[in-house]
């Protein structure tokens, strides 16, 4: 997405506190530390001696200067003022919006095949016509960032068998009917390799 113009402008906060004399039932002008009171009408908060006031029941807040229908203030009572300037949204304009396209590696083999590091990501095309194994080699061969996918397909009619270079070594699982040696169901077939441990893969897709 490209932006050609892109505006924010932020709320600020302000606080005022008024000491009362005594008698008061309006607040306006000056506060306590100086500052000419003044709020936005609907986004004012008041308290008084610590106490949220209800608006329009305790007390009315309609020009924007001033706190008016009070219940008498005594002298030394506090009201506290919290209000927040006016903001605008987040503006875009001339924006453009572009679909991201995911393009893959192909590594196309017609035989046997054991992976190598920059199938990390990829996809292996397995293309013979007799049975053929796709297989993964172990950390200290090849060493596959943890997280790393590759994916098989099975696209000649030779059955793909995916297992570990070294069985032993290599842990590799699946739900196939041999878990450590799953099969490529059918030509078209297709199944994922993830590397979840330093030695164990995962494998999931359409697989026997």
């Amino acid at each position: 997405m490209s932006i050609s113009t892109a505006n924010t402008s932020a709320a600020n906060q302000y606080r005022y506190r008024y000491v009362a004399t005594g008698g008061e039932t309006s607040v306006s002008g000056v506060d306590a530390n100086g500052a000419t009171i003044s709020y936005l009408v609907g986004k004012e908060q008041v308290y008084y001696n610590g106490a949220l006031l209800v608006r329009g029941q305790d007390y009315t807040a309609t020009d924007g200067v001033t706190i008016g229908s009070l219940a008498a203030l005594k002298a030394g009572d506090t009201l506290e003022l919290i209000t927040f300037s006016a903001f605008n949204l987040a503006t875009i304009s001339g924006a453009t919006i572009t679909a991201s396209t995911i393009t893959y590696a192909i590594n196309a083999q017609t035989s046997s095949y054991t992976a190598v590091l920059n199938d990390g990501g990829a996809v292996v095309t397995m293309t013979s016509a007799s049975a053929n194994t796709f297989s993964i080699p172990t950390n200290s061969s090849v060493g596959f960032p943890m997280g790393s996918s590759i994916t098989i397909i099975q696209a000649g009619a030779g059955q793909t068998t995916i297992q570990a270079v070294t069985s032993g070594t290599t842990t590799v699982a699946s739900t196939g009917a041999t878990a450590s040696a799953p099969k490529l169901r059918a030509q078209y077939s297709t199944a994922t390799v993830l590397k979840i441990a330093t030695d164990t893969w995962y494998v999931f897709g359409d697989i026997l």
